[in-house]
């Protein structure tokens, strides 16, 4: 299985950016459907579910717990969770099921479609047959690369609080914006060139709360609800910054998320501003 709807994008970024308002409540249990037509995997929407036979529709407990998912790793672009064990096992079918089975996705306690995937390979259950997904089989990542987007810190932390394999992780709070003039790698938080710690600079103290991020739109985006303002330059030029990014401490500490701006040349008396909505972050 590959990506998370949109509605369980929006419960990632807003647990994350919003976490002194809205944490997201943990669901221990989720089902599982398998479709012989996929529905919008993103809108959790359309499609058709297999039926009959002995097929019951989210009858296939996940437990989200350490002892079903291995801890988030590195993949290409991203963090990822495979499934530990044997993950999903329906019983066995009562007659041929009227696949194949195309693709499947998993449900929480309220029925909404948090992620989905088509198979790499359709399915067919005979008479007889059960249906289950293999240990590694289950592949929950996020891989995709945004230009405002979380750094492989913040999704493996995600996706480990989501699948409940470390419920223990909460978001330094506040946290901390710092502003670069040539721009560190937002997904591993190497390399770039912060502004100097001199001439007025110093990174600014930002709360995960609901005050100063707007809840995640349609898209999974969370954005900044008010311009947010620097002190003004004093002394030496800061120079032309061309990104900002969020950080746990107020000096080094670790990398959370990231946005590349159209540079802009700070010198002396400037005063550096991020719009309202400006600063956008995403799971996604």
């Amino acid at each position: 299985m590959a990506g998370p709807s949109t509605f369980m994008a929006q419960a990632m970024v807003n647990h994350l950016m919003r976490y002194g308002t809205t944490p997201y409540t943990l669901t221990p249990t989720w089902k599982m459907k398998l479709w012989t037509s996929n529905p919008d995997f993103d809108a959790g929407t359309g499609g058709t579910q297999l039926t009959g036979n002995g097929y019951v529709a989210l009858g296939a407990n996940i437990t989200m717990a350490a002892s079903a998912w291995n801890a988030a790793t590195t993949v290409t672009n991203g963090q990822g969770v495979t499934n530990s064990g044997t993950l999903a096992t329906w019983t066995a079918a009562a007659a041929d099921w009227s696949g194949p089975i195309t693709g499947a996705s998993v449900m929480d306690a309220s029925a909404n479609l948090m992620w989905g995937a088509v198979l790499d390979n359709a399915r067919t259950v005979g008479n007889g047959d059960t249906f289950r997904f293999s240990a590694s089989a289950c592949d929950l990542n996020l891989d995709r690369v945004t230009a405002a987007g979380m750094s492989n810190f913040w999704k493996a932390e995600v996706l480990d609080h989501f699948t409940c394999t470390d419920r223990t992780y909460a978001p330094a709070n506040p946290c901390y914006m710092a502003l670069f003039t040539s721009a560190p790698n937002f997904q591993t938080g190497a390399g770039g060139t912060e502004v100097t710690v001199a001439n007025n600079y110093a990174r600014m103290s930002m709360a995960l709360s609901g005050a100063i991020w707007d809840a995640a739109d349609a898209n999974g985006n969370v954005d900044n609800t008010a311009e947010i303002t620097f002190s003004a330059c004093s002394g030496t030029a800061w120079g032309t910054i061309i990104g900002a990014a969020l950080f746990s401490a107020s000096t080094a500490g670790t990398m959370f998320c990231g946005n590349s701006f159209t540079g802009q040349a700070i010198g002396l008396g400037d005063t550096f501003k991020i719009a309202a909505g400006a600063f956008d972050v995403s799971v996604v």
